[in-house]
C-alpha cells in the first residue's frame, strides 16, 4: 500500500503577515555621541556617529550637558561629511544645536559625522558628564525623513588620573608612550613585572595637557607594564 503525505500548510492572517515582516525588515538607524575619557584642564573630541542611515543628505540634532562640569569650543565636521556645510547654535548653556546640510545633496557616509570638541575645567571634579542626545533629524533628499531612528546618548569620564593616549614602537627597540593629564600638575611614572614591585621611571609635568616618555630596556625585559601617578 502506497503511503500518502498529507501537506502541512499553516494559514496566518495576512495583518499578522504583515506585522512580522515589518518586524524583520524595519532596523532603525543610529545618530550617537560618543565616549570618551578626559582629565580637568584637558580638551577631547567626542564623535557623534551614523550608522543605517543609507541615502541620508542632512541631519539635525541637540546635545545638552551639565555646563558646571564641561563647556563645548565648537561643532567640526567628520570623516563621514564630504563637502557638508555644520551650522552649530548654543540655545542656552549646556544646550547646543548642530545643523549637517550638502547643497549638492551629498550622501553622508558612515562613521563620524561630526565631532564636540569639550573643554574640561581645571576644576572639574572627577564623575562621568552625560551627554543627551534630543530632537534628532535624518532626512535623504526632498527632505524625506530616515524612519525608525535611534537616539543614543554619550557621556564623558572625567579622571584626574589621566590616561596613556598611545604606545608605539619606535626605532625597533624603542616604545614612544603619550599620556594625557592635567595641564601643569607633575606625574611619576613607574614600570613593573609582576604587578607587585614597581620602579620609578621618571618624573615629569604635562606640557599642554600632554607628556611623551620613551622606554628604551624594550629588549631587557619580555614584558613590562607601566602605570603613572599624579604627585601631589
Amino acid at each position: 500500500m502506497n503511503a500518502r503525505i498529507f501537506p502541512f500548510v499553516c494559514a496566518l492572517p495576512l495583518a499578522l503577515l504583515v506585522t512580522l515582516a515589518g518586524r524583520f525588515s524595519l532596523r532603525a538607524a543610529e545618530l550617537a555621541v560618543g565616549q570618551a575619557t578626559v582629565p580637568p584642564g584637558a580638551m577631547v573630541s567626542v564623535p557623534v556617529t551614523v550608522a543605517g542611515a543609507s541615502g541620508a543628505v542632512a541631519a539635525q540634532f541637540e546635545v545638552s550637558f551639565n555646563p558646571s562640569f564641561v563647556s563645548l569650543a565648537s561643532i567640526s565636521a567628520g570623516d563621514g561629511l564630504l563637502g557638508h556645510i555644520v551650522d552649530q547654535q548654543q540655545l542656552v548653556p549646556g544646550q547646543w544645536r548642530a545643523l549637517v546640510y550638502s547643497t549638492t545633496n551629498g550622501s553622508i557616509a558612515p562613521g563620524a559625522m561630526v565631532w564636540l570638541n569639550f573643554s574640561i575645567p581645571t576644576n572639574a571634579p572627577d564623575g562621568v558628564v552625560p551627554l543627551a542626545m534630543t530632537n534628532a533629524i535624518v532626512a535623504r533628499v526632498s527632505g524625506q525623513q530616515v524612519q525608525p531612528l535611534s537616539q543614543i546618548d554619550g557621556a564623558l569620564l572625567v579622571s584626574s588620573a589621566g590616561s596613556f593616549l598611545s604606545m608605539t614602537i619606535q626605532n625597533g627597540n624603542q616604545l614612544q608612550m603619550l599620556f594625557q593629564g592635567i595641564e601643569g600638575q607633575p606625574y611619576v611614572f613607574e614600570a613593573s613585572t609582576n604587578l607587585t614591585n614597581w620602579v620609578a621611571l621618571s618624573t615629569n609635568t604635562a606640557i599642554g595637557g600632554m607628556i611623551s616618555l620613551v622606554e628604551t630596556n624594550t629588549l631587557v625585559y619580555p614584558h613590562r607594564f607601566y602605570r603613572a601617578k599624579r604627585l601631589p
